[in-house]
This record gives structure tokens, C-alpha cells and sequence, in this order.
């Protein structure tokens, strides 16, 4: 009898994911949307290859491991309705791009027997014209703790190379917090429509040492090689690597979509006189709240 690995949320990453748990052998997958579990087929392109993915929409059960893809505003909600009918043995992965861990605090006092396990995504997805989704051929989508990985993880580590195991997860999502609260920010803010272009931006800079200032806020523990250079070369380096790509917080603002300001820029609001602390950081977090519809 396969293994049934249960994704809630539908967008781009709940079914780049879902595509390739379904190459994994031994392994159903079911996608949950906010309607519900899908039923009907979907398209992706993988390395220029046309694929058509079918999820059990109809499998019911519990599963061994529960992953939510969600976007970061609608994690804490998500994980309400979730958790009170999800076995505290399974293991529950957190792949939502930009939520951090101060959010969570409620939820684990709430629900203390569920272990939360953080993951980071770095493989890019998004839907064409066409309706395909097609996925990147870099970066990785990653999970664990330094609990290790069970045996059924074992084995789709093992048949996915853009799937991986990594117990340093927690601290890998603070890196990828400060990116993406840098790049997304900045290209909100001024519609810069590629990523590269925030690099040539004259504030990049004054925003980078911002950004870095509030992470010393938000994690006053972090370890040693949590520093300034580091981090902005990590930037650097994520910009450089995908400058050719849409920025998905300039997309959305064009768009009058919702952002996911508040997990970002927003969670400066936490901390004491952060209007004085982040002059520039809030100019621009201003400046995309203006944009909501």
C-alpha cells in the first residue's frame, strides 16, 4: 500500500512539490486548495519536457507527513484549521516562503504536542500565459531538524535530487527571511519588474544594513555566522543567480494583489520606535501598503 503524503496549498509551490512527490515511487499525493482537494490534472514543464500530474484527489486517511505550501499570510490560518485533525505523530513541514518564527508562537501554545519541522524553498516556479507551470532547473526545496529524517523521507530524498534533507533548516530560513525581505521590499516598493535591478537601486544598500538591523531585533540569539557580509553577499548572490526573473512582490503590486508585506517589512512593527529604528524599511513599506486595492 503506497504512503499518502498530504500538500495544503495549491499555488505554485504546493504543485511544483506536488509533481515531484508524484515521480517518487511507492508515494500517493493529495493537494489541498482552498476548495478543497483537487481532482483534475495539471501541467508542468519540466527542463522544457511537457508533464501532466494527477494528485488522489480522492484518498482519505492520515498521512505520516503533512506540508504546507501555502503563502506566508495564510500559514497561521491554515494551520488552525489543520492541526486540530492532524495525528501529533505526523510530521508537519512549514514551506511557506517568508513567514518567521515569532508568528508562530500562539499556534504552539495552542497545539504544544504538534511539532512544527521549518523548510526552505529556493526552486522557483511559476505559471505561463498557458497555464503550465514551469519549474526552475536550480535550487532545492528543503526540510528537517536535528531530530534526522524518517525512513519514508528517506527514500524520497533518495529518488528526488531537488528534494533534500537539511537540519540546519531553522537557521537556513532566517537567510532566506533577510533576502527576500531585501529584494522583495525594494522591488515592491519602486516596480522594479526584474530582480537584477535592485542592485543598480541607489537605496539597495541603506536597505540592506536596515534589514540586518531588524534581523538582530527579531533573533538576538543568533549564531556568530549571522553576520552583515555574509548575509548581503547571500543577497548578492540570489539576486545575481535569478536577475532575469519577474519579481513576484513587484507582480503582485502591479496587480493590486495581496502581499506578503506583513511577514516581511511588516514585522518591524514589532519592535520599539521602529519608525525611528527603519526610517527607509517603513517609507517603503508604506509605500506598498498604498498599492492595496
Amino acid at each position: 500500500m503506497d504512503i499518502l503524503i498530504t500538500l495544503i496549498g495549491a499555488g505554485a509551490l504546493g504543485k511544483a512539490l506536488s509533481y515531484s512527490l508524484t515521480q517518487v515511487t511507492g508515494y500517493d499525493v493529495r493537494l489541498h486548495a482552498r476548495s478543497g482537494f483537487i481532482q483534475e490534472p495539471f501541467d508542468v514543464l519540466d527542463h522544457g519536457v511537457s508533464k501532466t500530474v494527477q494528485v488522489k484527489g480522492d484518498a482519505s486517511g492520515d498521512s505520516p507527513i503533512y506540508i504546507f505550501t501555502t503563502k506566508a499570510y495564510d500559514l497561521s490560518s491554515a494551520l488552525e484549521e489543520w492541526l486540530p485533525r492532524i495525528p501529533t505523530t505526523a510530521r508537519i513541514v512549514l514551506l511557506s516562503n517568508g513567514y518567521i518564527e515569532p508568528l508562530l508562537f500562539p499556534l504552539r501554545k495552542k497545539f504544544p504536542n504538534h511539532r512544527l519541522t521549518k523548510g526552505v524553498v529556493t526552486r522557483g516556479a511559476r505559471f505561463l500565459p498557458t497555464g503550465q507551470l514551469q519549474l526552475s532547473d536550480q535550487g532545492h526545496i528543503s526540510w528537517g531538524d536535528e531530530q534526522g529524517a524518517r525512513d519514508f523521507e528517506t527514500q524520497i530524498f533518495a529518488q528526488r535530487a531537488e528534494l533534500k534533507w537539511d537540519a540546519g533548516s531553522c537557521e537556513a530560513r532566517k537567510d532566506k527571511w533577510y533576502c527576500n525581505t531585501v529584494l522583495n521590499t525594494l522591488c515592491g516598493a519602486y516596480r522594479l519588474v526584474k530582480n537584477g535591478l535592485a542592485l543598480e537601486h541607489p537605496e539597495f544598500e541603506a536597505l540592506s544594513k536596515e534589514v540586518f538591523a531588524l534581523s538582530g531585533e527579531l533573533w538576538p540569539e543568533r549564531s556568530t555566522s549571522f553576520t552583515r557580509e555574509r548575509l548581503h553577499t547571500l543577497a548578492k548572490n540570489l539576486i545575481n543567480a535569478t536577475s532575469g526573473n519577474e519579481n513576484s512582490m513587484a507582480v503582485d503590486v502591479r496587480l493590486g494583489r495581496r502581499t506578503e508585506i506583513d511577514v516581511l517589512s511588516g514585522v518591524a512593527k514589532t519592535c520599539a520606535n521602529y519608525e525611528l529604528k527603519f526610517p527607509l524599511l517603513m517609507k517603503m513599506h508604506k509605500q506598498i501598503e498604498s498599492s492595496k486595492i
